[in-house]
Formats: C-alpha cells, sequence, structure tokens
C-alpha cells in the first residue's frame, strides 16, 4: 500500500512536463545600480514595492498558480492521510522549558497536532496542567504561540502569540494560578525581561504594524511597562530618543534586558547587520527611577 501510494504521487508530478506550465508572466523592468565602477542589473526591483497594485495582483496569480498544481498531484491526499497516521503514532514533543521558583513551564505538541500549547508544573514530577491552548484561545482563528516569559516567582506567566500566521505577535499576562489573564495587552510587543520584583516587564516597541512600510522598523525603542498601567504612557526606556549621546542609527535594533544571575544591572545591546555586537549596562536601580524614563546613563561595552 505504501509503495502503490508514493509511486502514484511520483508519477504525477513527473507526468507535469515543463510544457505543461504556464506560469503568471512577471515583467522586467529597466533598473540597474553602479557600484565601484560595476553596474548590476535589478530587472525585478518593481517586486520591492508591496503596496503597489500590481505587485499584489502578482503574488496572489503565482499563489493561486501554486494551488492549482499542487491540488491536483494524483495521490496526494492518500500520502497526507498516511503521513498524518504515522505521526500521530510518535511521542509528544516537549521543549522551551523554563524553571521559575520550583515551578517548569514548557511548550508541548501532542501526536497528530501541529500547534504547541502551554503546560506548566509544580516541580518536575507534579501533575501536568494545561496554560494556554492557542487552537481554543478565540474561537474560529488560527493562534500559535511565538513565545512565553514566567515571572521569576512563577505566579504570572507573558504569554506572546500570533494570529492567522501574522509577523507581530500580541502580547498578553496570565496568572498562573488562576489561569486568567490580566487586563495588560500589548501589540506589537517583542517581550524582553521581567523586572525583578515582578511588577512589569521590558519589552521591544516598534511604530507601525505595517510591515510593508519600508520605515516600520526604523527608530524602535525598549520600553517599560509596569503591570497595570496605561500602555500609552510606557517610557521609553532606552532609544535614539531617550539617549541621543549614543548615536544609535536609526536601523538598529536598540535591545534592553535584565539577568537573573547580575541583578545589579540592566544591560542592553544594538542588533543590526554589523558583525560587531556592542552592549551597554546601566546601574538596575535607575530601571524604576523617574530619572531613567529620559536617560538610560548606560557606559558602553564593545564585543
Amino acid at each position: 500500500m505504501k509503495a502503490s501510494i508514493i509511486l502514484s504521487f511520483t508519477l504525477g508530478l513527473s507526468s507535469l512536463s515543463p510544457a505543461q506550465y504556464i506560469y503568471p508572466p512577471t515583467k522586467t523592468v529597466d533598473s540597474s545600480d553602479t557600484y565601484f565602477g560595476v553596474t548590476y542589473k535589478d530587472p525585478y526591483r518593481w517586486l520591492e514595492y508591496l503596496k503597489q497594485p500590481q505587485v499584489e495582483t502578482w503574488f496572489k496569480q503565482q499563489a493561486t498558480y501554486t494551488d492549482s498544481v499542487l491540488n491536483n498531484l494524483n495521490g496526494r491526499d492518500e500520502l497526507m492521510a498516511e503521513w498524518k497516521q504515522l505521526d500521530e503514532l510518535g511521542p509528544a514533543l516537549i521543549y522551551g522549558e523554563v524553571y521559575e521558583n520550583g515551578r517548569v513551564f514548557y511548550r508541548k505538541i501532542n501526536p497528530g497536532e501541529n500547534i504547541s500549547k502551554i503546560y506548566y508544573r509544580e516541580g518536575m514530577n507534579g501533575p501536568e496542567q494545561l496554560l494556554f491552548d492557542p487552537t481554543t484561545y478565540i474561537p474560529g482563528k488560527t493562534l500559535s504561540v511565538r513565545n512565553f516569559n514566567p515571572s521569576y516567582d512563577g505566579q504570572k506567566i507573558a504569554i506572546a502569540y500570533t494570529m492567522q500566521g501574522a509577523e507581530l505577535p500580541v502580547v498578553k499576562i496570565m496568572e498562573t494560578d488562576t489561569k486568567q489573564f490580566l487586563t495588560d495587552s500589548l501589540y506589537p510587543a517583542f517581550f524582553s525581561s521581567w523586572t525583578f520584583d515582578n511588577s512589569g516587564f521590558l519589552y521591544g516597541w516598534i511604530k507601525s504594524t505595517d510591515l510593508k512600510d519600508p520605515t516600520a522598523l526604523l527608530n524602535s525603542k525598549t520600553k517599560l511597562h509596569i503591570l497595570g498601567t496605561e500602555i500609552s504612557a510606557d517610557p521609553d526606556f532606552f532609544s535614539n530618543v531617550s539617549y541621543p549621546e549614543l548615536d544609535i542609527a536609526p536601523e538598529a535594533e536598540p535591545f534592553a534586558f535584565l539577568k537573573e544571575g547580575s541583578k545589579d544591572y540592566v544591560f542592553s545591546e544594538l542588533g543590526g547587520t554589523q558583525n560587531e555586537l556592542t552592549e551597554y549596562y546601566a546601574p538596575v536601580k535607575q530601571l524604576h527611577s523617574k530619572k531613567s524614563h529620559g536617560k538610560y546613563y548606560a557606559k558602553p561595552l564593545i564585543v
């Protein structure tokens, strides 16, 4: 049975000769750049402008064409059904374990599932408890867990999830014991780390949710959120605006974080494409001071 299905699938692929493929047309343009006296042609540059209607149409045509081919392969459904049966025979996949205050938090994918859920135990041998199921949290919506970060006391957990395949996550805070979410909900946000008193956290902020906007990721910031406060009032903790002395480039990603093993300091670094990593540190007492909401007062480290 297995051999016949795979053979049928293979024949289905080979029976489609290149001559039968009628691809959607892709135009070319007269575009080029010259670097150090050498000219490089870029005939497909027009595809970089994702907001243009003609570019959106091109992507839709490509997707429709791909579906028309894949949906008509001989034996595809039978092969997928067999793979699903084999997948259900395997063990559960457990990963991303985090230990905080005697509790272990982790992600788990059971046989036959393709989306991870968040669980925790009281100690390694405690009963498993489901904290967050992205398949049922919002009825009719497909969610996936991006990451999770329990607080140092294990009483709360920050959960970042995306919806319908989106790239930008929502961050919400759940109380571990009650399994209920607090009112705090941040979007878009990239969780960094909890404060040591578990009252808030640092997170990455960008100015726009439109990733087709080429400026959406420029001049990003690390902000500080205290639970129960207005998100719109979150102070800019580390950026080229709050700390102009560092001359942070607009395209750099200023990211601040705390380390449980170094509680006297708050650290940060600049993400980017360069091989060099620029890092900073400052006394942790500035984290909650009014002064730190305007200035970071970091000392630079070049690693």
